[in-house]
């Protein structure tokens, strides 16, 4: 669940490409499916974990090589005024 949540973050935030996150998180659901699937039948569905461990290794590629984007600061927000004593 923790995963989910930071992935949508990364989502909201912009910080990384947005099909970069939305991979993630389907991922994620994909694994979580997988725990229920292993948990309710004798048949070992480990295999639907192989995407969030690819995820994992994109993601971590992605942000040593290229890092987080800060998306410009907005113009419309009023800088503090001056105040003279």
């Amino acid at each position: 669940m923790g995963a989910l949540a930071f992935y949508y973050l990364l989502y909201q935030a912009r910080s990384v490409p947005r099909w970069l996150s939305l991979y993630g998180i389907a991922a994620v659901v994909v694994g979580f499916f997988s725990s229920v699937l292993f948990l309710g039948s004798a048949i070992d569905w480990f295999f639907l974990g192989f995407p969030t461990g690819l995820f994992e290794l994109v993601i971590g590629i992605w942000l040593i090589t290229k890092g987080i984007s800060t998306p410009p600061a907005d113009s419309a927000t009023p800088e503090p005024a001056l105040t003279t004593a």
